[in-house]
């Protein structure tokens, strides 16, 4: 996001839209990964304290 700030006027204004949304979804997406991350290191957890 920085850069884009940084660069000013060499982008146009759907090109701008384009990575907004783009850098959305990627964010979108890791949360995602990080969610499944916290799930498997719970049910991890719980298997350790049955045995």
């Amino acid at each position: 996001m920085q850069r884009i700030i940084e660069q000013g006027g060499k982008y146009t204004y759907m090109e701008y839209i384009v990575v907004v949304i783009a850098s959305s979804l990627m964010l979108r997406k890791h949360s995602r990964m990080e969610e499944l991350r916290l799930q498997i290191k719970e049910e991890l957890r719980t298997k350790n304290r049955k045995n």
